[in-house]
């Protein structure tokens, strides 16, 4: 199991987590997950080694899942896809990419898909 600690080094778990993904930029590990964040959010965290986990702040408010962070900066800036979804578990909405200068404070949110097929992201074909 993982113990994540916060940056002042206090233990910071989260109450559950899943579909963790990583990615390496620099000499830094960052995993995204979904956490619960009074409904559903996107957790946010980094190690450098797999030994020490630090996490961050949640990088969304709820009702947000399925963060994708790009491997590198874009002019200086982390970038993250997200799928902002209802109090529920469907239906998901758009798909939005956000930046960050620091991976803690995160804006210019912009709307890059719309639903498909079905209705649904995961319907597109």
């Amino acid at each position: 199991m993982i113990t994540w600690r916060d940056t002042e080094g206090r233990i910071y778990q989260p109450n559950y987590a899943y579909d963790p993904r990583v990615v390496k930029i620099g000499d830094t590990y960052y995993v995204t997950w979904c956490t619960d964040f009074y409904g559903p959010s996107i957790g946010v965290g980094f190690t450098k080694d797999f030994k020490e986990f630090t996490r961050l702040e949640n990088a969304f408010l709820p009702f947000n899942r399925s963060g994708v962070l790009f491997p590198r900066k874009i002019n200086g800036k982390y970038v993250m896809l997200s799928r902002p979804s209802d109090a529920g578990h469907t239906p998901f909405g758009d798909i939005f990419l956000s930046e960050s200068p620091d991976m803690v404070h995160w804006g210019r949110h912009r709307r890059v898909m719309g639903r498909g097929g079905s209705g649904w992201c995961r319907g597109l074909k």
